[in-house]
This record gives structure tokens, sequence and C-alpha cells, in this order.
């Protein structure tokens, strides 16, 4: 195994699965993993005219970010982090093809209402859609 992609958006079903990143981490000394945050809005204003209506989510994902390599940071030469705008399912297998990933590790759920509703649509879609093996942590 030479590299993982970890798909978060925060939440606690994401946190969960925290523990087996670090067990892959210490099982595989030399694995790299991305840790990835899909924005579902852009994060870059259209035009300077536009009000700075972006910043919450940008803040958000930094939180996510500092908060999610505080974890790693035994491994920290092992994990970087990612931040990209776009509909989660498709962008964390975007990333993950143009990567070159052995695994994508996600949540059974995300933080919207809807995904609780729907046993998870992100991760759900992520199953149907990735050229790789997925694990998802419940």
């Amino acid at each position: 195994m030479n590299k993982i992609l970890f798909a978060t958006d925060g939440s606690n079903y994401s946190k969960k699965a925290h523990p087996v990143i670090e067990a892959l981490l210490t099982k595989w000394p030399d694995v790299q993993v991305i840790v990835l945050y899909v924005s579902p809005t852009t994060l870059l204003p259209t035009d300077n005219k536009s009000p700075r209506t972006k910043e919450p989510e940008v803040n958000f994902a930094q939180d996510i970010e500092e908060e999610t390599l505080a974890v790693f940071k035994p491994w920290e030469h092992q994990v970087r982090f990612q931040t990209v705008a776009g509909p989660p399912t498709l962008t964390i297998c975007d990333v993950a093809n143009r990567e070159s990933v052995d695994l994508i590790v996600v949540g059974s759920h995300g933080k919207g209402a809807f995904d609780r509703l729907v046993l998870g649509s992100v991760s759900h879609g992520v199953l149907n859609r990735a050229k790789m093996s997925v694990l998802v942590v419940k």
C-alpha cells in the first residue's frame, strides 16, 4: 500500500475513521495519506464586487485541516491536507484517480441532514464510482 485518500467533512462520522487511519499509518510506515476536505461551494469570489460570503467556508476548511493534522502529528511526514471545491462524491473519486491512491477511506455518513437520512449518500456514491478499494468506517 502506497497511498491512501481519507475524505473528511469534519463530522463525528469522519472522526471515527481517525483510529483506522492511525492503524494504517502504523502498519505501513511508508504509506502516504492525503486528507481531503471537499467544499461544496467555491472558495474563491467570482468577482471583486462579490460579498465575502465564502469566508465561513474557508474558515471551516482551515479548522478541519488544523484539527486533522494535529491528530496525525506523529505521522506528519506521511500526511498532507488538501481542500478542493466541488460535488463531494465526484470530487473524491477524481482526486483519488489523479493521485493514484490504493484506498479511499470515508465515514459512513456526512454532516448534512440529507446524508444522515440516506445512509451516507456520499459514501454510497464513492463506493459505486471509485476504481479502487473503498473502506467505509461506521
